[in-house]
């Protein structure tokens, strides 16, 4: 990756009047998806990372909320709020702890097409704030996927903030990453599942799968929705059955298919029912 050049606005009015004018640039904080990057194509780039507004970290009794520019790290040190630990556990797993000094939230979103991030904050029902020169829109990360499972800014947009509620924390979850490597690395996948229980019965759950695409497995949360757990050995085997199909269907490779099963198998055999 060749820098051709950069522009460092000192505030976000500067920044998004500059996006305005060349849209053309590339918007970046960090830098560390920049610094991976192995192609020889020249890029222009703004640079946010001094505009303090977006590495602002508020928290209200409703929800956390994130300036664009917040380190994973900062994000790692934040401790006592349970509703976090899901995103922590997620940024746990990304690169090195030189990489999470640089890296930051609204960075990882969007990494080589979408990062680790991304479908957890899906889970935990994130908002963002997308900005031009003149217009705010705040919207649901999970509206920014499109068709074939890819996630897609508005044009012309910058992502501002990233907002996380708080009223409400999932009872279990669980994560699996096989690989530290950031996507679209071709066999980089993670496996990430939410769910809530009144007594044994699942009253909610919520599973994503991502290799660069994200992808809600929505066939086996039904199925799994009223179920009572433990299961029994024939809804793990109707279960494993229906997510066999979805990961056949959006052709995964044999390894990922393994992967994928060996955890769901794990996260059943061990959820607990109450």
């Amino acid at each position: 990756m060749q820098i051709a050049e950069v522009s460092a606005p000192q505030n976000l009015n500067e920044a998004l009047s500059f996006y305005k004018r060349f849209p053309n640039v590339v918007p970046a904080s960090g830098c560390t998806s920049l610094m991976l990057e192995s192609s020889n194509k020249s890029i222009s780039i703004i640079s946010l990372h001094n505009i303090q507004e977006l590495h602002k970290i508020a928290k209200t009794d409703r929800f956390i909320e994130f300036g664009e520019g917040v380190t994973l790290s900062r994000i790692l040190q934040i401790p006592n709020i349970p509703q976090l630990f899901p995103l922590q556990k997620a940024i746990e797993t990304i690169g090195t702890f030189s990489t999470r000094n640089l890296a930051t939230i609204g960075g990882n979103l969007f990494v080589n097409g979408t990062g680790t991030l991304f479908p957890i904050l899906v889970l935990l029902d994130a908002n963002c704030e997308l900005r031009t020169f003149n217009t705010i829109k705040t919207i649901k990360i999970y509206d920014l996927i499109k068709p074939q499972n890819k996630s897609m800014l508005p044009d012309s947009f910058i992502i501002t903030k990233i907002r996380i509620p708080l009223e409400y924390s999932w009872q279990v979850f669980l994560f699996a990453k096989n690989s530290t490597n950031t996507f679209p690395d071709p066999e980089t996948v993670l496996l990430a599942l939410t769910a809530d229980f009144l007594d044994s019965n699942c009253t909610n759950m919520r599973i994503m799968i991502h290799d660069g695409r994200v992808i809600r497995v929505r066939p086996v949360e039904l199925y799994l929705i009223g179920k009572e757990f433990p299961l029994a050995g024939e809804e793990i085997e109707t279960t494993l059955s229906i997510f066999s199909d979805l990961l056949i269907e959006q052709n995964f490779s044999k390894t990922q298919q393994y992967f994928f099963i060996e955890n769901l198998i794990n996260y059943l055999s061990n959820i607990p029912g109450d």
